[in-house]
C-alpha cells in the first residue's frame, strides 16, 4: 500500500494554472502530468493515480518530482533525442488546407489526390519529400468528413471501387 506524496502546496497562481490547462489544453499529455500534480493535494496516493492514468507509481513520483524542481514548465515535453520529425505543424496544416481543394485548384490535370499525389505536391510546396511510408501515417487528415465520390476516370483503374457507397460509381 502506498502511502500519500508529499507535494508543497500549490499557489493560487498554480492551482488555476493547473486547472486551466486541465480543462482547455489538447495535448493529452500535459492534461495527465497537471491531474498527476493536482490530485496528490485532494489526498489520493501514489497508486491511486498510478492506477487511474495507466502509469506505474515511479511515473508519478517523477512527474511530481519535477514539479517540485521546475514548476509549471515541467508539465511540457522536453526535446528528445535524434532527428527531428519530418511532419511538422506546419506540414501537416498546409497537409489539411490541400486536401480540402481540388487538384485542379493548382493547375494540375486530374481531379482528385491520392497520397502519391499529395506527397509529390507537399514536397514541391515545403521542399520535404516525405517518403511513401511517412505519408500513409497521416491517412487520418486525410478522412474527410463529408462524402467522397471517387469516380472510375478519376482512379484510372488503379483503385477497385467496392461497397454499397461506391456502387452508383462503379457501374457508371
Amino acid at each position: 500500500m502506498s502511502r500519500p506524496i508529499f507535494v508543497p502546496k500549490l499557489t493560487k497562481a498554480e492551482q488555476a494554472q493547473i486547472t486551466r490547462l486541465i480543462r482547455s489544453n489538447e495535448d493529452a499529455r500535459i492534461v495527465r502530468r497537471a491531474q498527476m500534480i493536482r490530485l496528490p493535494s485532494q489526498g489520493k496516493k501514489t497508486s491511486e493515480i498510478a492506477e487511474m492514468w495507466g502509469v506505474t507509481g515511479a511515473t508519478v513520483s517523477r512527474t511530481i518530482q519535477n514539479f517540485d524542481a521546475e514548476g509549471l514548465k515541467s508539465l511540457a515535453d522536453k526535446p528528445r533525442k535524434g532527428r527531428p520529425r519530418k511532419t511538422t505543424e506546419h506540414y501537416v496544416s498546409l497537409l489539411k488546407e490541400v486536401v480540402q481543394e481540388s487538384p485542379r485548384d493548382f493547375g494540375y490535370l486530374f481531379s482528385s489526390w491520392t497520397l502519391d499525389r499529395l506527397r509529390e505536391h507537399l514536397g514541391h510546396e515545403t521542399g520535404t519529400l516525405l517518403n511513401p511510408h511517412n505519408v500513409r501515417a497521416c491517412r487520418k487528415v486525410l478522412s474527410a468528413p463529408w462524402d467522397v465520390t471517387i469516380t472510375p476516370l478519376d482512379t484510372c483503374g488503379l483503385v477497385r471501387l467496392t461497397g454499397q457507397k461506391y456502387a452508383k460509381a462503379r457501374d457508371s
